[in-house]
Formats: C-alpha cells, sequence, structure tokens
C-alpha cells in the first residue's frame, strides 16, 4: 500500500477509480473506446519512461555508492579486526551498508523483471519509481510527475467525454 507523498496522492486519486467509473458509468456506450485506449497507453508509456529514467539515472548511481561505501566499511572492519579489536559501531555500519546496498540491488532488479512485462507490471514498476525518486529530490523527478498527471489527466478526459485531441496527449 502507498502511504502519502504526492505520488500517493496521484494514486489515491487516480487510474483506478477513474477507468473503474469509465466502466460502470451510464455513459458507457457514449465513450471513444478507441481514444480512452489511446489515452491508457501514454499513461503506461509515460509511467514506463519514468521507471527506466530512475534506474538508469538514480538507482544505478545509488547502487555504485553504495557498494563503494560497503567496501570501505570492510575495509575498516578488517583492519580493525587484525589490530584485535572490533568496534561495534564499525561492524554496525557495515552491517547497514551491507542491508541497504542489497535492497537498492534488489530494487533494480524487481524494476528491470516488471519493466519488461504487461501494462500493469510496467505501471506499477513506474509508481514505485517515481515514489522512490521523490525521496532523491532530483530536479527531473516533479517533471516526471507532472508528466503522469497529465496523461492520467487526459485519459479521465477521453473516458468522461470520448473526445480527441486532448492537449495532454498531443504535448507528450
Amino acid at each position: 500500500m502507498f502511504h502519502g507523498g504526492p505520488v500517493g496522492a496521484a494514486i489515491g486519486a487516480g487510474l483506478g477509480s477513474r477507468l473503474g467509473g469509465v466502466a460502470s458509468g451510464t455513459g458507457a456506450d457514449a465513450t471513444n473506446w478507441e481514444v480512452v485506449c489511446d489515452a491508457h497507453d501514454e499513461v503506461v508509456r509515460a509511467l514506463t519512461g519514468s521507471s527506466r529514467w530512475f534506474q538508469k539515472e538514480l538507482l544505478s548511481a545509488r547502487v555504485a555508492a553504495l557498494t563503494a561505501k560497503r567496501a570501505a566499511l570492510a575495509d575498516r572492519a578488517m583492519e580493525a579486526s587484525a589490530r584485535g579489536w572490533a568496534p561495534a559501531c564499525v561492524v554496525a555500519l557495515h552491517a547497514a551498508a551491507v542491508e541497504a546496498e542489497g535492497r537498492a540491488k534488489d530494487l533494480n532488479e524487481w524494476l528491470a523483471l516488471r519493466s519488461s512485462g504487461d501494462d500493469f507490471a510496467r505501471s506499477h514498476a513506474g509508481w514505485v519509481a517515481l515514489r522512490e525518486a521523490g525521496r532523491s529530490l532530483h530536479p527531473e523527478f516533479e517533471v516526471r510527475l507532472a508528466r503522469v498527471k497529465a496523461t492520467m489527466k487526459a485519459c479521465q478526459n477521453a473516458a468522461q467525454s470520448g473526445r480527441a485531441g486532448s492537449p495532454a496527449l498531443e504535448g507528450a
């Protein structure tokens, strides 16, 4: 379950209720499903692009930094052990670095696996990537999140009106 933040708010307000409302709405027969499907595809593309951006630009650098940090702490722990003492703080820091590196690598593998799946899997990977990218304060995060929100709004508009030519879809 997602908790708070801009990504959580977008999910909470978002895709499930919007698309679910279309299927059960009284005007479902009047909806231009081709436009709705095109809008859906654009949302999936935006989320998939966010996932790939996160992996390439942020997560790979994070894994490399965590690997270097873990290796440096391992060297310190070895030096301390060779001298006959092992300060608890060095051991604890090394254990935390191993855990953080493992989590980052696991996230990278999970994103890679999901990014090659179906629409739902790619969208899920995109939401997770946006959630994690939001913690990094990277300047492009806001741009990516705004694009996803705009495509979701276009999807909602297409579903509600069935009209082609949504500005969010044309500019994406």
